[in-house]
This record gives structure tokens, sequence and C-alpha cells, in this order.
């Protein structure tokens, strides 16, 4: 194998390496603020393990609402194991290992990879729209606009704008056949079809703002418990921008990426690095936690049904072309 297809395809390693050592030097540099901060109640420890347990969980729903399988609809009990599974795969394996646990799961039940890729690109597009949206309107609630933010906002509503023109386009959008992509016709009449079903696209929405409300209520609190106190549509801004890189990253788990928004609007907000970076390292650890727990047993269930989270091993491999799979 040549050595830049090599480094291909360790070059999430890499970055993953860069990005824990610079994660790794910032907490470092900060452990004398994290040494003075009180140290967490009974009842905050109760609060975050719910609000994650919530986020994880709504993260995985959303992609359920979309999804209409045509042999049964998937229960309260599969969506559960569902939901912990993808997060134990993006956390612990391959980057979005549990994107392909999901079609696989799907697959057994019926749902085709041309309609999950196209599922994929509706709950991404959706989820897009939503958190810049959520970011845009924070922006309204604030007295002045810092100077350094007036770009993020602006490129927040040119993002939104485009989403949810996609999205009104979807009739359009099957139309679309593309030689050199394979099943790119099934893939567009599935992402249009997709987006015309008006109430499982409005539980989706639902499930997306709430996800975004608990995420930034999270933060409202603990930093409120931190004596960091910022206003909610502050914790809003700095959660919704988080997700939207949450969704582009290339680390497990977003490692880095859902990080840096975070940091960078402690900075522009004027409060203590320190407290930020606690609510981030409680944060992951309730995340990180209750993946391993919960999502470590569903992966178990699924290991015996024949997928492997760290091979991303999926069946039927001949029924599509690798290419649709990526």
């Amino acid at each position: 194998m040549p050595f830049f297809a090599k480094l291909k395809q360790k070059i999430h390693i890499f970055i993953l390496l860069i990005v824990l050592c610079t994660m790794g030097s910032v907490i470092y540099n900060h452990l004398d603020e994290l040494k003075q901060l009180p140290k967490l109640s009974i009842e905050l420890y109760f609060f975050a393990s719910l609000s994650l347990l919530l986020i994880i969980f709504s993260n995985g729903y959303i992609y359920d609402s979309l999804t209409q399988i045509p042999s049964s609809k998937l229960s309260f009990k599969e969506s559960w194991h569902l939901a912990m599974g993808t997060s134990f795969g993006n956390l612990f394996g391959p980057p979005k290992s549990g994107l392909a646990l999901r079609a696989f799961i799907l697959k057994k039940k019926g749902f085709p990879y041309p309609s999950y890729i196209a599922l994929t690109l509706v709950v991404l597009i959706l989820a897009t729209a939503i958190q810049v949206s959520l970011a845009s309107l924070s922006f309204c609630f604030m007295k002045a606009i810092p100077q350094e933010l007036l770009k993020v906002f602006y490129l927040c509503i040119a993002l939104s704008s485009l989403c949810f023109i996609t999205l009104c386009l979807h009739r359009h959008i099957k139309k679309i056949h593309l030689k050199k992509f394979p099943f790119s016709q099934e893939i567009s009449q599935a992402f249009s079809d997709i987006i015309s079903r008006k109430r499982p696209l409005l539980k989706a929405i639902a499930f997306t703002v709430f996800n975004t409300l608990v995420g930034a209520l999270f933060f409202y609190i603990l930093l409120d418990f931190f004596n960091s106190a910022l206003p909610f549509t502050h914790c809003l801004l700095i959660f919704s921008l988080s997700g939207l890189l949450t969704a582009l990253a290339i680390t497990p788990g977003a490692i880095g990426f859902f990080e840096a928004p975070a940091l960078f609007f402690s900075h522009v907000f004027h409060i203590p690095q320190g407290s930020m970076i606690a609510c981030l390292i409680i944060y992951r650890m309730f995340e990180l936690g209750l993946s391993l727990f919960f999502g470590g047993f569903s992966c178990t269930r699924f290991y015996r049904q024949g997928f492997n989270i760290m091979k991303k091993s999926v069946p039927d491999k001949k029924e599509i072309p690798h290419q649709a799979l990526d």
C-alpha cells in the first residue's frame, strides 16, 4: 500500500493525538483554577447524569423518528439500545462507527443502505439548520454583539438559510442523478421522501431543539454553580455551535471539536476559563461513563448479532458499492 494511502487511513489518529495534547496543555495551564472550584453536590451529579442520558437518547431518537421501516417500527427498547450503542461506537470506536452500527441494525430490519445515507444527510442538514438558527436567535438577545462575533453571526444566518432552502427544494433534489455516484437516484428519491413526511420531520425538529436546550441548560446550571454565570441565551449559543462542530468532527466523540467553541466563547464573554474547562470535563466524564456502561451493554448485544464496532463490519457489502457506504 502506498505511503500516502496509509497516511490517509491513519490521519484521524494523528489529529486525535494533536487534539488530546492541546487539551492536556490547556487543562494543565488552568490546574490552579480548577483546584479552587467547589465540589459538585449530589443534586448536580444527578442533574448531569440525567442531562447526558437525555442528550444521548434524543440524539438517537432524531434518527428513529425519521426512519420508516416496512416490516415494523422500532420499539422503545430498540431505540434505547441503538442510541446507546451509537454513542459508544462514536466515542470508543473508529470515527463514525456509531453510524455504521445504526446502518447495520436498520438493514437487518429491511431499511436499505441508500435510504440510510439519505436519512443521515437529512439529519445532518436538519441539525445544522436548527442549531445555527438557535445560535442566530441567541445573538438577537444580546444588547450588543461583540465585534469578534459579527462574522459568526453572519455565517450562522447564511448557513441556516442555505439549509432551509435545501430542505424546501427537496422535490427538485429527487431529480438529481449522478452517474459516477452509485445509487444517487435512490438516495435523492429517499431524501425527498423523508422530508415530505411532515409529522416525522416535525418530531425530529422537536427532538433537535430539545437536545440543544438540555445541553444549554447543563452549561447554564454548572457555570452558575462555579460562580461564572452566563445568560441562558449565551449558553444556548455555545452548545449550538459545539453541536454543529460535533457533526463535522473526524475525531472519536468529536473530542476537541466540541470543546473549541466553549473555550472560545469563555474568552469572548470574559468568564474564567477554569470554570468552562470544569464544565467540559464534567460533561465528558458523564458522557464517557454513561456511554461505556449502557452503550457497552448494547454493543455486546449487537456483537452477538454479527456487528463488530471496532471493525465497522457491515454485512452484505456486495449489495452496495463501497463508495456509497463511506
